[in-house]
């Protein structure tokens, strides 16, 4: 199918940061084949769509998220996040099934298209579930099965102020055996719209020659590796008491850190570790919202871009808007370094574009509005008030622009979302079927022991 975009003012977050006031873009099947100013001349469209008082931009893309774990929204907000992992959470995710991470997936992959978000970087529990989910939903997606060094069914105990891991080398080599059987048949489905990781849970949660068989595993497919990396101060704190070296050193050591490493989190490093991942061409994912809420924790974002790391934005759990999270990460680091100009709008806007698309590996098919790219784009209805008067297309996107703004979304050239009406699944009921989901999840939680 041929669709022309007219008249709205493109923002394509290329490389040269290039702005069409009155742009049009040519879209033939899958792909961009004209952007520019003005008309593009000849190109006789099925469908031409008036985007006059818009801007399209790129989809955004949510480097780190787990979209199952919308199961578990209400229960671990204003929580001892760090103290959940080793009392509660991994005994809680035991009771998950295929159908209700399948259910949570398909909530919050709708929910991301509202939020203008076109492509997800998911690594949970159950991920063929969330696979299915994305297939239906019509969302492109970065998918990675979690491996953890033990089994949920004898998950971390506390033991004074730590924990008693339980590694376990069978269940570990059975979970890393069907990740890969996972990865291998689900890359490039979906139309090519996705693509798969081998995901790791943590440098603490695996043992070193855990994490040296899933980077043998990674090599042989030249597959991403997606994992937390120093999320919390535990993580760090247990990983040098073990092996006498920081988390980032550590996976150096097991051969991890490289270019196909995204690293979500990776707060607690040190000025070498991230001169290492800089070395390495490793990729950070920054979630902001999620470490504020959950201890008031931030990255070491301005670093990171002085050593040319590539950083991407993610959301982590509970919340899709990529746009939303940017503004939070412009607003914070602005406070945190006293510094009005760091981050400057357009940066923040392509760590949720141009550079979260490189972070996921999909750099030459999504994250920039350019000719030859995926059609992955969102119209964004500027007509209210707030979004007027527009003198900087980035600034306003930025900082007046939200989920009611977005008015269509396009993935791989198709209309995914239309006045911002979901096309591909039945929303409603996808709502409907959701929140029984999580009923049942919170009844399996109480059953063991758990919140009331």
């Amino acid at each position: 199918m041929r669709i022309l975009l007219t008249g709205g003012t493109v923002l394509t977050c290329d490389g040269e940061g290039r702005v069409y006031s009155a742009g049009s873009i040519a879209i033939e099947g899958t792909r961009i084949v004209s952007i520019g100013e003005g008309s593009p001349g000849v190109f006789p469209a099925d469908l031409t769509i008036d985007c006059s008082k818009c801007f399209i931009t790129p989809g955004l893309v949510n480097c780190h998220v787990h979209l199952g774990e919308q199961l578990l929204k209400g229960v671990l907000e204003d929580a001892d996040f760090q103290g959940l992992f080793y009392t509660a959470l991994f005994r809680w995710e035991s009771e998950l099934t295929p159908d209700l991470v399948r259910r949570a997936s398909l909530a919050a992959a709708v929910d991301s298209l509202r939020c203008g978000v076109t492509t997800v970087a998911d690594m949970y529990h159950h991920a063929e579930a969330t696979a299915q989910a994305v297939e239906e939903v019509g969302i492109r997606a970065l998918l990675g099965q979690k491996v953890l060094g033990f089994s949920l069914a004898a998950p971390p105990q506390s033991v004074g102020e730590g924990a008693s891991y339980r590694f376990d080398r069978g269940s570990f080599r059975e979970q890393l055996a069907a990740a890969c059987e996972f990865a291998d048949r689900r890359n490039g489905t979906a139309q090519g719209r996705i693509t798969t990781s081998l995901s790791p849970h943590a440098t603490n949660t695996l043992e070193p020659w855990m994490l040296e068989e899933v980077a043998e595993a990674a090599d042989v497919r030249s597959a991403r590796v997606h994992m937390h990396l120093a999320q919390m101060e535990s993580e760090r704190e247990e990983v040098r008491a073990r092996y006498g070296m920081g988390c980032g050193e550590l996976l150096d050591k097991v051969g991890l850190l490289g270019p196909q490493l995204l690293a979500a989190h990776s707060i607690f490093l040190s000025e070498s570790e991230i001169a290492l991942l800089a070395a390495r061409r490793s990729a950070v994912a920054h979630n902001p919202v999620a470490n504020a809420k959950d201890g008031g924790l931030v990255a070491p974002v301005k670093r990171f871009v002085e050593h040319n790391v590539t950083v991407g934005l993610g959301t982590d759990a509970f919340h899709m808007s990529v746009l939303e999270t940017a503004r939070f990460a412009c607003y914070l680091h602005r406070v945190l370094h006293g510094d009005a100009s760091f981050p400057s709008a357009p940066q923040v806007l392509a760590w949720a574009t141009r550079e979260a698309a490189r972070a996921v590996g999909l750099e030459g098919s999504i994250g920039s509005l350019e000719v030859g790219k995926c059609a992955d784009l969102v119209v964004w209805d500027m007509g209210p008030l707030s979004a007027t008067p527009c003198r900087d297309p980035s600034a306003t996107l930025l900082y007046h622009a939200g989920p009611a703004n977005v008015s269509m979304v396009m993935v791989n050239g198709q209309q995914v979302l239309v006045e911002r009406e979901v096309q591909t699944v039945d929303a409603a009921q996808v709502e409907v079927d959701f929140a029984l989901a999580a009923q049942e999840m919170r009844r399996r939680i109480r059953a063991t022991g758990g919140v009331r």
